[in-house]
């Protein structure tokens, strides 16, 4: 067989492997856990008080703050720099947006607690969802009904198929799994 060329039987164990490794890090089917699309955690206590529904009433689209959710892998926090293009003059006497004013003279980041997390063997990219117009709701439910912050949706395997499933979307292993080892 020439270098470089894929042996299919070492493809196969390959693939097998890596399906193995997924059902046994029980994605999404470990006992107790909650299933897809239920409620699933309680609000996270964040370092600045933050309501999406207020900014959301405003109508200010997710990707002005989440400046990389059309265009990358992640949706990214807003730097405090950001907030501060509003909040100069909105709001700017508040508790909460003196706090962020001093991370932006600060030149730091809020340390905010991440919410939503996938499983390290998914590759997961916003960019794409985007561009397939996946509204941010479909994922992080109704959050813009939300004063605080929590996980709206328990992401499983069986979540994420049934969407593609869906919507006419690829439900093959390598569209979110990397198969080679």
């Amino acid at each position: 067989m020439a270098r470089g060329a894929r042996n299919p039987v070492q493809m196969r164990s390959r693939r097998a492997a890596v399906f193995f490794l997924i059902a046994a890090a029980g994605f999404g089917a470990s006992a107790g856990a909650p299933q897809a699309g239920h409620k699933a955690l309680a609000p996270v206590v964040q370092p600045i008080a933050f309501s999406h529904k207020q900014h959301c009433e405003k109508n200010i689209p997710c990707a002005l703050c989440h400046q990389t959710a059309t265009r990358g892998d992640t949706a990214g926090l807003p730097a405090p720099a950001v907030c501060m293009t509003c909040h100069q003059s909105v709001a700017a006497g508040s508790q909460a947006i003196r706090k962020v004013a001093s991370y932006a003279r600060q030149h730091k980041p809020i340390p905010w607690v991440r919410v939503y997390r996938i499983q390290d063997f998914v590759f997961f990219s916003h960019q794409r969802h985007g561009d397939a117009k996946v509204a941010c709701s479909a994922c992080h439910g109704q959050i813009c009904q939300s004063d605080v912050l929590k996980q709206e949706i328990t992401f499983s395997m069986k979540f994420c198929v049934g969407c593609h499933k869906a919507e006419k979307a690829s439900v093959k292993c390598d569209a979110c799994h990397t198969l080679s080892m």
